[in-house]
Order: structure tokens, then sequence, then C-alpha cells
């Protein structure tokens, strides 16, 4: 099932992009697919309207009528009854520009195994054993990305989805199948939901907020006086600012599980350590040897001696494939809640 906003970025399309394989998948006599849409645009989003007008057409000129429906009138009452009849959820978008995925929540808490983009909730509740993932969070350039994407899609609905919900185990019962909704259940319906979301925002946004606006404004503003001062300084001095030697200890052999020792040394000018937060950024490398879905290690300060720094810190390897490692340098001041706020950066060349 698919069914939402037809915004173009949500990409309800994608599984069209190659109408024979589609018919193939679908129209396989031993292991048939019906594929289900639904969703309306923006009565302003002309694109999202063509979008729709695209599927209809694609589904009539390849005969697909039967195995391919489109619910029209979309609403809440479809939406409901899509969200908890359905054996797949589908969910297509270009990342990163998936915010969320509410549908996919309610579809998971019904039992329905999502296949989605690595992209809004899924990038977090996927843990590789509770649904499909399609790719692995890998960015192209648009045209790339859909072709790759739409790729994947088929590789993974071909020989994944369809071939482990036919299935059937010597209780006559789809048991990785039925196995598989459990496990989805079992670890998302706890952990996603407006109880949750709610909380997100009061502890990491609202609360936060208040504090903060308290501390800049109390004894005549002097914090926030303060702030601006220090931020004047570090405008003017960042330049100055630079990364340089970066080691990454047993990087070459490092395995999933094991601990990576990093050193640099960081040239700080006329800033002092407690005015900058030095981290170590690791994550998966893309084919432009970009790191992807990166995570932060922050570094601690090992000695310094005329302005130059020498910095030291770990992270742990928690998944397989090609990794990369670089160290960056941000200021940091008691009143600012994130330090890329700061408008400032510095980066060392390459990726170790």
């Amino acid at each position: 099932g698919f069914a939402r906003r037809f915004a173009s970025y949500k990409r309800a399309d994608l599984i069209m992009t190659d109408m024979d394989r589609l018919a193939r998948i679908i129209n396989n006599a031993e292991r048939p697919v019906q594929l289900i849409l639904a969703g309306k645009a923006h009565p302003r989003d002309g694109a999202g309207k063509d979008l729709i007008q695209s599927v209809h057409q694609k589904i009539k000129e390849n005969g697909l009528d039967t195995r391919v429906v489109f619910l029209e009138d979309y609403d809440m009452d479809v939406a409901r009854l899509m969200v908890r009849g359905c054996d797949v959820w589908l969910n297509t978008p270009r990342r990163p520009y998936e915010a969320s995925g509410t549908s996919g929540m309610k579809a998971a808490a019904n039992g329905v195994v999502n296949c989605s983009i690595l992209d809004g909730w899924w990038a977090e509740a996927f843990d590789g054993e509770n649904g499909f993932a399609i790719g692995r969070g890998e960015e192209f350039e648009p045209d790339d990305q859909d072709a790759a994407d739409s790729a994947t899609l088929y590789d993974t609905l071909e020989h994944a989805v369809v071939p482990m919900f036919y299935e059937i185990g010597k209780s006559r019962l789809p048991e990785q199948w039925l196995s598989l909704m459990k496990r989805n259940i079992r670890t998302n319906i706890w952990k996603f939901s407006a109880l949750r979301m709610v909380q997100d925002y009061s502890t990491k946004a609202y609360r936060p907020a208040m504090t903060n606006y308290r501390t800049l404004t109390e004894n005549n503003a002097q914090a926030a006086r303060d702030a601006v001062q220090f931020f004047h300084r570090v405008d003017a001095t960042w330049s100055k600012v630079a990364v340089g030697n970066v080691v990454v200890h047993g990087g070459a052999d490092a395995h999933v599980g094991k601990e990576i020792h990093v050193t640099a040394e960081v040239h700080l000018g006329d800033l002092a350590p407690e005015n900058v937060v030095v981290q170590a950024v690791h994550g998966r490398v893309d084919a432009k040897g970009h790191i992807t879905d990166s995570k932060t290690s922050v570094m601690r300060l090992k000695s310094i001696s005329h302005g130059l720094a020498q910095y030291e810190g770990e992270y742990l390897c928690q998944q397989s494939g090609k990794q990369g490692c670089t160290v960056r340098v941000l200021p940091t001041h008691p009143t600012l809640i994130n330090p890329v706020d700061a408008m400032h950066a510095a980066y060392a060349q390459g990726n170790a």
C-alpha cells in the first residue's frame, strides 16, 4: 500500500520507473502482487497534481488496472482502512526531505510491515530485522538517485519481500512473515507515538529554549551581552583555527564493535580550549568520498603549547562497509544550545 499526500519529493511514481519490470513482479502467476495507491495533492501543488495524472496514465497504458489500483477521494477513512489492511507499507521519499512519515508508524502499530527508504522515522526505526530498507542511505544527484532507488526497490520486492510473504513453513503458515510482523510491532509501537513526540519537543526544544531565555535576559541581559562579545571575537579570529595531522588508529582493520582511537592537532589561534569543542565525525563513505549519516564523538584535550593543541578521542565502529573519519572544530559558549548555530566550523582536509 502507498497512501499519503502526493508531494513531488515523496516520489509516488518511483515504483513505476521501469514498467516492464514492475509488470513482471506483480503479474507473477505463482506470487502475484496487488498494489494499492491513494492520495491527494495540495490544491496549489501543480507538480503533485501532475504526478497523480502520470500515475493514472502509466497504469492504464501498461494494462495494469487489475494489479494496480488507485483509490480516489482519499480521506482519513480511506487512510485508516489502508494502514490496517495492507500487508506492506511502501514509502519512497527522496532523502533527506521526509521529516517524519507518520503513516508508516500507524501501519507498524497494526502489524503492517514497512518497506521504505531510510529517511524520516524509518532511518531510526529500522534495525535490519523489523521490516525492509530500500538501499542503505546512499545519496547521489537527483536523476542518479531515482535510478538507483528504483532499481533497489525492485530488487527488494522481487528477492526479499515477495518471497518471504509467500514462503510457507512446516506449520503451513508464513512463519518468517509472521515473525517479522511481530518484531515490527514489538520494536516500534512503544517507541513512536504522540507521547514520544510531545516528550521530545518538551525536553529537547521547549525547555532548553525557556532555560536559555531566562539565562540570557536576567541581570539586565548581561549573559547576552557577554555572548555577543564572544561571538564578535570568534568572527574576528576564526580564520586562524585549523585542524591537522589527523590519525585514525586501527581504522584499516576496523570491524563492527571495535573501538577506534583518533588523534589530531588543532591550531586554536587566539582562542582558548574552553572556547571550542573538537569532534571526531565518522560514518559510512559514499561513492564521492563523502561521509553520510555521520555521527560525532567529542574529543578531549591532551596537551597544548603556544596555541597548538593535541586532542584525542574514541568512537565505536557500529556498521560494516567503507567507513571514514574526519575531525572538526566548532565554537562553544554556555549560552549556545547547538554549536552549529555559531556558523563557524573548521574541518581537517580529507577523510582518514
